[in-house]
Parts: C-alpha cells; sequence; structure tokens
C-alpha cells in the first residue's frame, strides 16, 4: 500500500492479473524444469486448472511475476508455487506469501488498480490455500533443515489465519492455509518426456497423489 501510495495510485497497465487461464505454448528452448512442469500440468489436467497466472503486471515498475498454478473449486482456490531444482523452499514460501498478500491487495482496491477490461476472475475467490508442490527430491536436499522447515511452516500457517481473521468485510479473501506438498516419493520428473504419453499419465497420478509433506 505505501509502495503503492508514494506512486500516485497507478492503475496498472495489464488486463492480464489474476486472469484463470491455460499457457501451454511449449517454445523448444532451454528452460528451468519448473516451466515445462507447470504447462504439461496445465495441459493434462481439466478446466478447474490455470497457470502462469499474472499477479502484479503493469503496476509498479516492469514486474513480471506470475502464480504458477491454480486449482479453483467453486469460491476456493488452491495457489501453488512449484519447485524441482530452483533456490529453497524458504523463498518458494515467502513468495506464495507475497502472492497470497498479492491478491488480498488487488481485490480490496480493485476498482482503483485493475483497468475496466479486466477479468481479474481470481479475486472473485472466497478461500485462498497458499501451497508449495515439489518431488521429494527436492525435499532431501534440505533434510537437515526438516525440523526448522516444519516449524516454519505452522508460523506462516498461523500467520495467514491470524491476518484472515483481522479482515472483516465479508467480501474479503480468507487465506485459509499455507502447505508445504510433495508429489509421491515414486514419482520423478523428465522434462525432456513432456510430450511422452506414459510420463504424462504419472504426472496425472502424481498431482492427484499429491500430499502435505509435513503430517
Amino acid at each position: 500500500m505505501k509502495n503503492w501510495g508514494e506512486s500516485g495510485c497507478p492503475i496498472a497497465s495489464s488486463g492480464q492479473n489474476w486472469r484463470f487461464s491455460k499457457q501451454i505454448n511449449f517454445q523448444d528452448v532451454p528452460r528451468a524444469p519448473e516451466v515445462p512442469l507447470e504447462r504439461t500440468i496445465a495441459a493434462i489436467t481439466d478446466d478447474s486448472w490455470a497457470n502462469h497466472i499474472p499477479v502484479n503486471s503493469g503496476l509498479l515498475g516492469d514486474s513480471t511475476k506470475c502464480l504458477d498454478l491454480a486449482c479453483r473449486a467453486n469460491d476456493i482456490v488452491e495457489m501453488i508455487e512449484l519447485r524441482v531444482i530452483a533456490a529453497t523452499p524458504l523463498s518458494a514460501a515467502i513468495e506464495i506469501l507475497s502472492y497470497g498478500l498479492a491478491n488480498a491487495f488487488f481485490r480490496i482496491n480493485r476498482h482503483r488498480i485493475l483497468p475496466a477490461t479486466s477479468l481479474g476472475e481470481l479475486l472473485g475467490a472466497k478461500e485462498l490455500h497458499l501451497r508449495i508442490l515439489a518431488p521429494m527430491t527436492y525435499y532431501e536436499r534440505f533434510a537437515e533443515a526438516a525440523r526448522w522447515l516444519n516449524a516454519f511452516e505452522s508460523c506462516l500457517d498461523q500467520g495467514v489465519k491470524s491476518f484472515s481473521a483481522k479482515c472483516r468485510n465479508p467480501d474479503d479473501v480468507k487465506i485459509y492455509e499455507f502447505r508445504f506438498q510433495v508429489f509421491p516419493a515414486s514419482f520423478t520428473w523428465d522434462q525432456t518426456l513432456h510430450f511422452d504419453v506414459s510420463h504424462r499419465r504419472e504426472l496425472v497420478n502424481a498431482v492427484e497423489q499429491r500430499r502435505c509433506l509435513f503430517a
């Protein structure tokens, strides 16, 4: 709010923020494995899934922040940050937390920020679930920090619940929870096989069987 106010409360130049659509164009260029994984999940799932969702495009500077995946069931939305090899669970958690808070910010100021032509479908969610989703091999790299990570998850979960409790307007979004999630231990993502029917079938099962890292 402070940064936006000090910039003169500008209107976002893009009407794509918080859209809900699939972006599944696979360009034959080297990419981090998170990108083809994100687009393959979008390609193999039904219309309740969307990907590569701009969060604050054209609002302050040249931001290119995008939410990896969202899964929508009525007014409940899972916001998912994917990880395969990139960075750390800590950075992923801060990333998805910032997106959850950005959703609340856009919702509160929607008519002052978004162009009239903007759909902003994900601003209609009543409940947000913040997720980090990664293969087990990703978390195994940080096994020595598992206890700390579990405690950190609890702190963030309590924090978003406390934040939501302070939002008194019934139209305000509720950030319901934060969780680290994991694909089944048997699943390994191979981006060279993202068009392979058998590997796609394995991915469908892995997405359906995702679970919380800390029971």
